[in-house]
This record gives structure tokens, sequence and C-alpha cells, in this order.
């Protein structure tokens, strides 16, 4: 008896609802001086239909996986093949879960298929927890407002 083995990038496979997202520094300098803190936000590019599949195993403590190889990828994402996308406009994959949000770092990406139908993302997932934030609909350009007292 054969077994049959089902590609990567069949439809079936395509489950998962994710959030491609770009990300950005913002300081805390405005609210309070004395702080140093640099906060990572992240904004959404687009939301697609995935198909995720692990590669290896992580140790997570309190949500953030423990140091390992950041190398290393844990999962594979595949989504289709977006004209609208610029795939070098983000660099992070969110994804809710009914056992809590996840982030995955994008660390390569490639044209699968024959015909480069989809893409693959090789991904580390960086977050498994109910606490993690989740992506903010745009980024605020603050550089776009004038200093307080200056006039045009």
């Amino acid at each position: 008896m054969t077994a049959i083995i089902k590609s990567p990038t069949a439809l079936s496979k395509f489950k998962h609802r994710v959030v491609l997202a770009s990300s950005y520094t913002e300081g805390q300098e405005k609210d309070n001086p004395a702080s140093a803190d640099i906060i990572l936000k992240r904004t959404i590019v687009k939301e697609v239909s995935a198909a995720i599949s692990p590669i290896k195993g992580s140790f997570y403590l309190n949500g953030f996986a423990m140091e390992e190889n950041r190398n290393l990828p844990s999962h594979s994402i595949y989504i289709r093949y977006n004209r609208d996308i610029d795939i070098t406009g983000f660099a992070w994959v969110y994804e809710e879960r009914p056992s809590g949000r996840r982030w995955y770092k994008v660390l390569t990406v490639q044209e699968v298929e024959e015909q480069q139908r989809f893409w693959q993302f090789k991904v580390r997932l960086q977050q498994k927890s109910e606490a993690a934030v989740e992506p903010v609909k745009e980024k605020k350009d603050d550089f776009l407002q004038l200093p307080k007292g200056a006039r045009l």
C-alpha cells in the first residue's frame, strides 16, 4: 500500500489566518525624558491565509522562546503569491490560535512550486502567549508633526 504525500501547498493545508507585519521602534523620551526605554511596534501589512508546519520544537519560558540559535527556523509558513505585497516590507507574522497568540520572525523568503505561485517563509517562533501584543493598524508618523510653537 502506497502512502499519499500531500504537498505543503495543497489548499486543504491553508487553515490559518495570519497577519504579515512590519516593525519600527518608538522611544519613551516624550513621556518621560529620564527613561531610555525603546518599544517595538508592529504594524499590519496584510492579512492572508497560510499553511503552517513545524520544523523543530523550541523551549519557552513565560511565553518567550528560550535563548537558542536565532537563525534556526522553527516553522515553515506558506502563503499564495500576492502582487500587492512588498516582500521586503515586513519581517513578522502574527497568528491567533485558541492556545494563544503567536509572533514569528521571518528568517528567509523563497518562491516555491514550478509556477512560483507560493511563497515559503522560514520563520522562528519568537513568542507564544495570550499576553502577546497584537499588531497595530498603522504606523504613527510623529515626524510629520511640527514642534510646539512652530507654524507654516
